[in-house]
This record gives C-alpha cells, sequence and structure tokens, in this order.
C-alpha cells in the first residue's frame, strides 16, 4: 500500500475551538445584541440624522414618524397640545432636536429630553421660564498652565447626554436642564462636577492628581489605590507607548520601569517579527524562565499583544506583589490591561497610523580587495606559507577595478577551463555588507479601534495591522501580524455584570533558507562574516557566483515561512451580592495553531560555457520539510472578593482558586528530491524522508487569599497565601505554600509631619517578605521512558528491526525551587509634588533550585538525574525619578530617570571540583574567565626570555600576545581549570548587564510636544569568542576575512597595534585566548527615541469631520556613545560564536493619530 506523507491543516484549530464557541455563542450573541442596542440608543441618537418629508398631515402623523425614525419615545398631552393642527416639513439629513426645532418654530409648544431617549413635549410657559429649564452650555477646559485639553469628557450628571472636548479644549451641549450638574473627567487629573444654573458659558481648569495617589493600577485578581500599595510595582500608561511607534511591546518598554530588564534576543536580533529578551530583577532560577505575562487575566505570548490596544501595564516585581498567582509568577509578573469602554460614554473612533524607512543601526565596514589580498599574503607569510594571492591576480585586481564595466571580475580555472577560478584566482571587489543589506527598508503600521457604551454595557473593538519589511537584499523576507482585540461588558441587573474578552492574532513570517543548513540565521551570518572582498556576485557571464556567494542562496535558495494562530477567549461574571461583596468567575480558553514550511531549493549555476550545470558545493539538493503544531491551554479562576471601610479602617479579602490546563501536539515530516520545486511539498519528493510527534501535556491547581487592610490610608498591611500543586513533579512531592506580607507607612499623613510638608510633600514607606514556587522543570521527570530507534547496522527478516537504548535516569524527589524575597522601599514626592522619587533594594534567595545530582563515571551511559540542591543569591536596587514643570502657560515638560542594578551569585552547587566553566559555589553570574595580558611582543628575543607559554602553543614570536604569570610558577598554564588551581586563569569580566538607566524627556509647547529617550547600560563586558568578524584571521584561511577594524594587526611597521600578528593556520589559536586585552567595553548610551507632534487647532479638525488630528515624526536609534569596536552595536547580544546576529534598525517614522 502506498504511503502518504502529509501533515494536519489548521482544521484542527477551529474543531477544537467548536465546542468552546457552540457554549459561548448565546452569551457572545446576547452582550453583543444588547451592546449593540445600548449604543444605538444611547451614544447615537444625539448624532443620528435622518430624513423628514411631510406634506399637509396632521400633528399626530408627524409625530408618530419622528418617533419611528429617530428611535425616540415622545411623550405630550393630547389636551394640551394641538394633534389635529396641519403640517408640513421637508427636512434632510437632520438629528431630532434640529427636526423638532423647525416643526415648532413660532408655536408655544417646547420639548425636553428626559433620561437616555425620551423627549417630553410640553406648553411654553413664557420665554423666561423657558431659559430656567433649559440652555445651551459651552466652554473650554484647560490644565493648570492654562494648556487646552483636548478629550476630556463632559457629562450632564445621571444622564447620557454627554460629549468630549476638541483639540482646542472646547465643548457645546445643547438643552441642558439649569438645574443640571456637569461632570468633567480626564485621565491624571481630579474629576469636577459644576452646577449650571444660569450660566450659558462654563470654563473649567483641570487639576493633577495629587502624583497619582487616587490611581488605580492593576494588581493580582484586582485593583488597589496606588496610595495603598505596599509591594514593588511599576506602572506604565498608554501615553509612554504612544511614544513609541513599534510593533513589539518590549521594544517600548525598553528602559522605561526600572527592574524590567529588556535586550535583543542573541540569535534573533533585529529581524523582522523578532523576539526581546526580557526579566525582571535579573536571573531568577539557573533553570531559566521569563516573567508570567497576563493580558486582562489572561496568560499570553507579550509579542502578540498590540500595543495600541494597551491601556495600562503593570510590572509586578517583589514576591509580595506576584506571590498570589503562585508558582507562574516566580520570575515577576506583567500584568497588561487593554482598552475598554465605559458606561454612558459616546461613541469614539480612533485611526493611527505609522510609516517608517529603516536601515541597519551597525554595519562592518568592508576592505578593498587589494588590501585584503596584500593583508592575506602578509598572514600567509607570517605563517610559513607562499603567498595565497599571486602578482598576476594583483594585476587582474587593478585593472578590474579601474574599469569594472569592461573587465572580466573572474577568470576560468587553469586546472579546469570550464570552471571558473573561485578562492584566490577571483579580482572581484564586492562590499559584502553592501550587497546583502538594503540601504532602506519600509514598515507600517495600521489600527483602528471604536470605543463607547451604552447606559448598562461597555465595548472596544480594536484592529490593528502590522508590515515588517526586512533589510536582507535579494531576499523576500517579510513579517506580517493581524490583530483583534474585543471587550465587551454587561450590566444584565444591577447585581450581575457579564462580560466577554477576546484576543486574536495572526503572523506571518518569510526567511530566506540557508545554503548550510535548517537553521537559516547563523548560516547567513556566519558565511557573511567570512566572505572574501575578491568574489563577484556574478560570473562574466552574468550568471550567479557559487562557492562563498550567498546571494543566489538569498535569491532562490528557497524559503522558510512560518505561520501562527493565536485565539483567546475568555468569559466572565461578577455578581455583586451585596454592597461589600462579590462573586467573580472567568474562564479562558487558548488555542494556538502553527504550521512551518521549510522549502530547501538547489542553487544552480553555469560553467563557462554557459551550458554545463554547476550546483552550490552546500546546497545541491532539494529538501521540504513541514511542521504542524497545535496548543491547548484552559484555565479557570473563581474567587469571592469582599471590601468593608468601618470608619478608618479599610477591609478587603479575597478567597478564591484556579486551574489551569496545557496541551500541546505537533508533527514534523522531510522528504528530498522534489520531482518539481514548483510545488515544494513531502508527496512530491521521492528521496529520504522521516516523520516524528510529540505531545506533552501539564495541569496545576491552586488556592489563594489576600487580605489588605489600611487605617485612614496612613497604616497598611497586606498578607497573600498560595496554595499550589504541579503535574510535572511526582506524587507526594506536588504540593507546595507560598506566603508573603508586606506593610506600609504613609507618614506623610502624621500631623507632626506638617511642618516638613512644604518641601517632602509625601513619603511612604514599604518592607515586604515572600516566597514563590517554581516548576520551571521538564515534564515527568520522574518517569522513565524507553527510547526508540530504528538505526541498527544489520537486518533481520529483511527489515532493521527497532530496539531501545538505555532509559533515563529517574530524577525521583523533585519538587518546588522556592524564591524569597526582602524587599524595602519608598516613595516621596517634594517641593509641591514636582519631583517624585521612588526607591527599592531587594534581596533574593532561590533555593532547591534543579542541579545535578551525584556526580557519576562517564561511562554511566545516561544523564545525571536531577535534585533540589543549588541555590543562587541576587540583589539590587532600583530608582525612579520623576520632575514635572509648568513653565507657563504655553510651556510645560517633565523629566523621568529610572537606574537599576542586580547582581546574582551562586551560593551551593554541585560541583565538587569547581570547575570554573559551570556553576560552582561563589561564583557570579555572567563571569569570564581568562587569562590578563601585558601587551604584545616587540622582538624575538622578547617573546624567547618570556615565560614559558608553550602549554598555549609551541613557537612564539614578535606580535604575539604576552599573558601574565599570576601563579608565580614561570608558566602561563590553565591549571586544572577550578576554582583552587586555575593556573593563571582569572576573572577579567562580566557579561550580565549593570547599571541599567533609561532618561525619558517629554515637553509641549502651545500644540506641539517633543520627547526624547536615552537608554543604557553602564557597565558590560563583551568576550566575542570565535567570531570571525572581530578576529578576522582564522584557524583557516578559508574562513578568514577582513574588516576595517581588522587591519590595525601588528607589524614591524604597526608595533602598536591593537591585533596580535596574523597567521592563517591553528596558531592563531595562541592569540585567541579569552584575555583583558581583547575585552571589550559594552557600556553604552543609544538615543532610542525622538519624537515630535503637532495637534491641529479645532477649527481644522472640524472641517473633516473629526475630533482631533495629531501628526507626528519619530527617529530610533539614530545616535549612539560606546567604547565598543565601532563594527559592533553594543546593544546587540552577542551570543552567538559563528557570526553576527540580524542587525537592529535605525531610521525614521511618520504618522497620524485621528479621533473621529
Amino acid at each position: 500500500m502506498k504511503k502518504k506523507w502529509f501533515l494536519k491543516d489548521y482544521s484542527y484549530l477551529f474543531n477544537s475551538c467548536r465546542k468552546i464557541v457552540k457554549i459561548m455563542r448565546l452569551s457572545v450573541f446576547l452582550i453583543i445584541l444588547t451592546s449593540l442596542q445600548s449604543i444605538a440608543l444611547d451614544s447615537f441618537p444625539q448624532r443620528l440624522k435622518f430624513n423628514v418629508n411631510i406634506e399637509n398631515e396632521s400633528l399626530s402623523n408627524a409625530l408618530k414618524l419622528i418617533e419611528r425614525e429617530s428611535g425616540y419615545f415622545l411623550f405630550y398631552n393630547n389636551k394640551v397640545i394641538n394633534l389635529e393642527k396641519v403640517v408640513s416639513l421637508n427636512l434632510t439629513n437632520k438629528s431630532v432636536t434640529e427636526v423638532l426645532d423647525e416643526l415648532f418654530e413660532r408655536t408655544d409648544v417646547t420639548y425636553t429630553i428626559i433620561g437616555d431617549k425620551q423627549i417630553v413635549l410640553s406648553k411654553k410657559s413664557g420665554e423666561t421660564k423657558l431659559s430656567q429649564q433649559q440652555k445651551n452650555v459651552s466652554g473650554k477646559v484647560t490644565d493648570f498652565g492654562g494648556q487646552p485639553l483636548p478629550g476630556v469628557t463632559v457629562v450632564v450628571k445621571g444622564t447620557t447626554q454627554g460629549t468630549v472636548t476638541n483639540a482646542d479644549g472646547e465643548y457645546f451641549l445643547s438643552s441642558v436642564p439649569v438645574d443640571a450638574t456637569l461632570v468633567f473627567s480626564f485621565v491624571g487629573m481630579k474629576t469636577q462636577e459644576l452646577v449650571v444654573s444660569n450660566q450659558t458659558v462654563i470654563n473649567v481648569t483641570m487639576e493633577e492628581e495629587t502624583i497619582g495617589l487616587e490611581e488605580v493600577v492593576a494588581v493580582g485578581y484586582g485593583t488597589q489605590k496606588k496610595i495603598n500599595l505596599t509591594g514593588a510595582v511599576g506602572v506604565v500608561d498608554s501615553e509612554q507607548l504612544e511614544k513609541r511607534p513599534v510593533a513589539n511591546i518590549t521594544n517600548a518598554l525598553q528602559g522605561i520601569t526600572p527592574g524590567l530588564n529588556i535586550t535583543p534576543n542573541s540569535r534573533y536580533g533585529g529581524e523582522p517579527g523578532a523576539s526581546m529578551d526580557f526579566n525582571i530583577r535579573g536571573v531568577g532560577s539557573l533553570s531559566g524562565g521569563a516573567p508570567y505575562v497576563l493580558v486582562d487575566g489572561m496568560p499570553m505570548n507579550i509579542d502578540n499583544v498590540n500595543p495600541d490596544d494597551v491601556k495600562s501595564i503593570s510590572v509586578l516585581k517583589d514576591a509580595a506583589a506576584s506571590a498570589i498567582y503562585g508558582s507562574r509568577a516566580t520570575y515577576g509578573v506583567i500584568l497588561i490591561t487593554t482598552k475598554s469602554g465605559g458606561v454612558d460614554m459616546k461613541m469614539n473612533t480612533s485611526y493611527s497610523n505609522s510609516f517608517s524607512w529603516l536601515a541597519p543601526a551597525v554595519l562592518p565596514e568592508g576592505v578593498n580587495s587589494l588590501v585584503f589580498a596584500a593583508k592575506m599574503n602578509e598572514a600567509a607569510i607570517n605563517s610559513g606559507q607562499n603567498k595565497l594571492f599571486s602578482d598576476e591576480t594583483i594585476e587582474r585586481m587593478k585593472k578590474y577595478q579601474a574599469d569594472p564595466d569592461n573587465f572580466p571580475s573572474m577568470i576560468p580555472d587553469p586546472n579546469d577551463p570550464n570552471g571558473w577560478g573561485y578562492w584566490t584566482l577571483a579580482n572581484g571587489n564586492t562590499d559584502w555588507y553592501d550587497v546583502y543589506f538594503k540601504d532602506r527598508t519600509f514598515s507600517q503600521k495600521h489600527n483602528l479601534s471604536i470605543t463607547g457604551g451604552g447606559t448598562n454595557s461597555t465595548y472596544y473593538v480594536g484592529l490593528g495591522w502590522n508590515d515588517d519589511g526586512g533589510k536582507l537584499n535579494y531576499a523576500n523576507e517579510k513579517y506580517q501580524r493581524y490583530n483583534l482585540t474585543s471587550n465587551f461588558s454587561l450590566n444584565v441587573t444591577d447585581w450581575m455584570l457579564i462580560s466577554l474578552k477576546s484576543k486574536f492574532s495572526r503572523s506571518y513570517k518569510k526567511y530566506p533558507q540557508s545554503s548550510e543548513s535548517s537553521t537559516n540565521r547563523e548560516a547567513i551570518f556566519g558565511m557573511l562574516a567570512r566572505n572574501w572582498p575578491n568574489y563577484p556576485i556574478y560570473t562574466p557571464n552574468g550568471d550567479y557566483a557559487m562557492d562563498l556567494n550567498q546571494v543566489p542562496a538569498l535569491a532562490n535558495g528557497g524559503s522558510d515561512r512560518q505561520y501562527s494562530t493565536d485565539l483567546w477567549i475568555s468569559p466572565s461574571v461578577v455578581l455583586e451580592l451585596t454592597k461589600d461583596l462579590k462573586v467573580n468567575a472567568d474562564f479562558s480558553y487558548n488555542a494556538i495553531g502553527s504550521k512551518r514550511n521549510n522549502f530547501r531549493a538547489i542553487i544552480q549555476g553555469f560553467a563557462v560555457d554557459g551550458v554545463t550545470p554547476v550546483r552550490h558545493y552546500a546546497q545541491n539538493y532539494n529538501r521540504i520539510e513541514q511542521t504542524s503544531s497545535f496548543y491547548e491551554y484552559y484555565t479557570s479562576n473563581i474567587f469571592i472578593d469582599f471590601t468593608k471601610d468601618i470608619n478608618k479602617h479599610a477591609f478587603a479579602v479575597i478567597v478564591g482558586g484556579q486551574s489551569e490546563s496545557s496541551n500541546n501536539f505537533s508533527i514534523n515530516g522531510w522528504r528530498r528530491d522534489l520531482i518539481t520545486e514548483a510545488v515544494p511539498a513531502i508527496s512530491t519528493a521521492t528521496g529520504d524522508k522521516d516523520v516524528g510527534d510529540s505531545m506533552s501535556h501539564w495541569s496545576t491547581l491552586g488556592a489563594f487569599a489576600r487580605l489588605t487592610y489600611n487605617f485612614d490610608e496612613k497604616y497598611l498591611l497586606e498578607l497573600n497565601g498560595r496554595y499550589d500543586g504541579s503535574s510535572r513533579f511526582q506524587s507526594g512531592r506536588r504540593w507546595g505554600f507560598f506566603p508573603s506580607a508586606s506593610v506600609g507607612y504613609n507618614i506623610w499623613k502624621e500631623n507632626f509631619w506638617e511642618s516638613l510638608s512644604n518641601v517632602i510633600n509625601t513619603l511612604k514607606l514599604r518592607t515586604s517578605y515572600g516566597a514563590l514556587g517554581n516548576q520551571n522543570v521538564e515534564n515527568y521527570l520522574h518517569v522513565e521512558v524507553l527510547p526508540k530507534n530504528t538505526n541498527l547496522a544489520w537486518i533481520m527478516d529483511g527489515r532493521r528491526p527497532n530496539y531501545t537504548t538505555v532509559p533515563n535516569n529517574r530524577s525521583l524527589g523533585l519538587t518546588w525551587e522556592e524564591s524569597k524575597t526582602v524587599n524595602l522601599g519608598m516613595d516621596a514626592g517634594f517641593l509641591n509634588n514636582r519631583l517624585n522619587l521612588s526607591f527599592d533594594w531587594f534581596n533574593r534567595k532561590t533555593e532547591n533550585m534543579f542541579g545535578p545530582g551525584e556526580t557519576l563515571p562517564a561511562v554511566f551511559g545516561a544523564n545525571v538525574p536531577l535534585k533540589n540542591n543549588a541555590v543562587l543569591k541576587t540583589n539590587g536596587f532600583e530608582l525612579a525619578l520623576n520632575w514635572k514643570q509648568t513653565v507657563s502657560n504655553d510651556f510645560k515638560y517633565n523629566i523621568n530617570l529610572v537606574f537599576s542594578d542586580n547582581k546574582s551569585v551562586v551560593t551551593k552547587y554541585n560541583n565538587p571540583t569547581k570547575y570554573i566553566h559551570n556553576y560552582y559555589e561563589g561564583k557570579t553570574f555572567g563571569e569570564i574567565w581568562g587569562f590578563e595580558t601585558e601587551g604584545l611582543f616587540q622582538t624575538d628575543q622578547e617573546a624567547s626570555e618570556w615565560w614559558d607559554q608553550s602549554v598555549l602553543y609551541s613557537k612564539w614570536s614578535a606580535g604575539d600576545v604576552k599573558y601574565k604569570d599570576l601563579d608565580g610558577d614561570e608558566k602561563i598554564t590553565r591549571g586544572t581549570q577550578t576554582v583552587d588551581n586555575p593556573g593563571d586563569l582569572k576573572v577579567i569580566g562580566n557579561s550580565s548587564p549593570r547599571y541599567l538607566y533609561g532618561i525619558n524627556l517629554n515637553g509641549n509647547y502651545k500644540r506641539f510636544d517633543f520627547t526624547m529617550f536615552w537608554q543604557g547600560v553602564g557597565k558590560k563586558d563583551v568576550w566575542m569568542g570565535n567570531n570571525p568578524s572581530f578576529w578576522g584571521f582564522q584557524t583557516a584561511f578559508w574562513n578568514s576575512s577582513l574588516q576595517g577594524h581588522n587591519l590595525d594587526f601588528w607589524s614591524l611597521d604597526n608595533t602598536d597595534s591593537y591585533f596580535p600578528k596574523p597567521y592563517l593556520t591553528s596558531e592563531n589559536s595562541k592569540n585567541h585566548e579569552p584575555s583583558t586585552r581583547y575585552i571589550q567595553d559594552g557600556s553604552y548610551i543609544r538615543l532610542k527615541n525622538v519624537q515630535i507632534g503637532y495637534t491641529l487647532p479645532g477649527s481644522i479638525s472640524s472641517k473633516v469631520k473629526t475630533e482631533n488630528i495629531r501628526i507626528y515624526c519619530n527617529a530610533e536609534n539614530m545616535l549612539t556613545f560606546s567604547k565598543i569596536m565601532e563594527s559592533f552595536d553594543p546593544e546587540a547580544n552577542f551570543g552567538l560564536s559563528n557570526g553576527l546576529v540580524y542587525p537592529l534598525s535605525k531610521g525614521f517614522y511618520v504618522g497620524i493619530n485621528v479621533t473621529f
């Protein structure tokens, strides 16, 4: 029977969602229907336009028509209103108030709008009485400095009648009752209420909240006022994110909140759609792990969140703030709250876009092929070899560079007349970095959102599209992401609130396939770093040159396409049983379907005759690999929320439980030798093949509780407890209890503080202690697994039999890692709260970390089992300063500075020998071991008289590195490479970033706004390892290449050089030992963002039927100060040793924000 090789499509994603969708379809329908009904009745009628065409009809019929068309109910006394009166009316595109004004013009009938959709008709009692009943009210809303405030909500209290101020801060309300109260509200400002009385013009000056003390901050399973917080919590609002028009939230968060450390990924770098690495307060465990990210209470991949949908972000940093989330919160928590509508809020539509032109932030400088040939020849002579490049080849290089259009860049190989001469025979002149990368690449981002609410409902719908173009030339690479966010809520009764939150994202990535392996990133950039400049892109015949040339691989070598669909659905209900008691229940379902097609094409050129095909040495066959995976995640929470205020005592209690379950399945298959590359599918291939799958499952169950108490918002207390169980551990070791406690003291509220309040306006002291559990370990290590194999060397009964090898060594007794944190903090406001300060010091001790068990002999034949036997200590601090100043009515500014540091030390680890290249007791995380140097030998005699360095290499001469004898044995050795016997090795640096900081400046002058953001690292050591881009000359000549910085090497004419004397053999390795001489200073400060915006006057906005229009231009990563070698980007993470990663970006953005 013929076997079919296929992979599942996305039907399983929709099949798996079908049951969930059916269950929720009715509730979703009711929520949306009711919300839309509320929208229609509450938000639209004030602006609803309709046509009226009445000819000689009775007033009664006219009123019925108006009711039908407007949606309003008209109430009147037919004994007072003459309904038989004949009227005529012909109006087009008018509102209900305009129609009624026209209908009752020059009559004694007036009307009053009552509530949300009723209009009462009545007789006028004289003009004076009418003016006392209702008025048209207008005015202007400004801030404390006199600047107009657009977007302020103005509502007639107790009704849905309201509006929003325009770009000039102006508003207008018609038919406002004289006894009405107007409510003015704006984010960051105190809400104000003013009685209309006899006023027709009401101007309002909004006052800022006192350092945001009344601001509500998202915390675990709820919110708290900032004044009552006792844990270490950082807050980022949407305004800060909007200043960075980037695709991923992590890019926008970099350097904004102290303790949240964000760096480019060491593999993906700046490629389109690349993730960023991030942690809270440094390394939390040797087992690794990342912060727990929750979006509206749902765990999500932060890269799939559209920044434009975000309202605020809370970063929970200490154990007290995070403990209520249990085992998932060991490394801190990031709570993202998306935007939502508001009750009695008119519909607002917003659109924003950004268009960018980006280039690589840093690229090495290439060298001319003549210089390259001369320096390679010099290195060959140093190696005791003949020159690589003959005089004839160098002469051809000169002629080609003098007339590249008419002189060939290559000649046929003398040993193969129909083959082109590569390596030392080629005489082109190519700047490969200029060839590989575009001068500019275009990207764009668009967002559209609709928000509002009715009497008992709210809604928000956000759409986003992001299209990132790649920076690689020739390759059709891209990243696209689509986002849909919807938040609906409905007060079914005055005691029941139901909500439905959903998130959907669809991403598509396309990268070029490499010519070396399926891991294309390393191969492409590793090859780039080793390309010779004398290689041409094309042969003299116009075909692609082969060999080292990667251009045909980029253009025609195939593609790596990745598709991902991420769906989140979360219905919830809140039951308000009494004024003080609520029951909350929610359920979240996440389905992620992903698919990857990795197509490797044959790269083909032609021989000298232009007819004979020639295949690339590294890609001379084709191959298709397909992978499909499906991930399901369920979580449910139910908890009781009780609050009670008794005089000055305020209590809040939360008690509840959570369950989680996750299933993951993937299938992978590949096959070689496609019949046709036009249809890259497994079914069209005929060669070698393989298929495999994997499945995994885990679940947790937990109970949690929190008690918060404050007395007069002066003395603060919070207690948390979490009891968690995990399926990852064996029975009897699955459960753990993790408590925390924190206290705070708003000392500025004491009476004795009054004498200091003019200088130190507010001061809060807080401290906390807590424990968190960590389950970040492979599933079911306590179960023996017998590996299945099929590659036996002999055949039995005509086939290779299956067999098993030694099972894994079970890790018995594993249980929770436990992270215990002490935090001391203070928050203060000075000089009338113009200067605000927040400081935290912390000490974290992670105990029972997963580490290797007993040391076993190498012949044991299996992995060493894990045990809970390691300890890591981390301590550090975080500082945030903010200064805000209103200079005049036209100008105000603020400056924000964040500064943080942390250091991690291993205090317990099973490494009896203390081998320095593994963890050991006393090791500081990020240590770099190496030799101390004393410069370069300047003569052969000096080298012969120096300490014995023969352990590193047998021969030393002028231009080689002088290593220092630290142990006094007159030899340069590595000892046993242990802490007790390191020989002449020592700790020469540390790769962990220290003293991270960010400086954010914001200013407003009239309608202009300005932002400047600097971000940097105060201390970081970089060891480049075997990076060919750094050294240039390698241990094999074919891996060597040169960049501009490599030319500063030792020679008789350049004895004061940075680099040692070059070789083209393994002799280079003796000078490439880790050493103090070649440790790079990776500290830097970078101008991450500069933005200038302008808000158009309201007179212009209104002409195009909008409420607010803002245009801006933006520059990213345009200026960097660093001591690192100029060919390298100090912000990049140098995790790869075989070449460069994809370069980060710099460039310009322009965009517009429009509110309708």
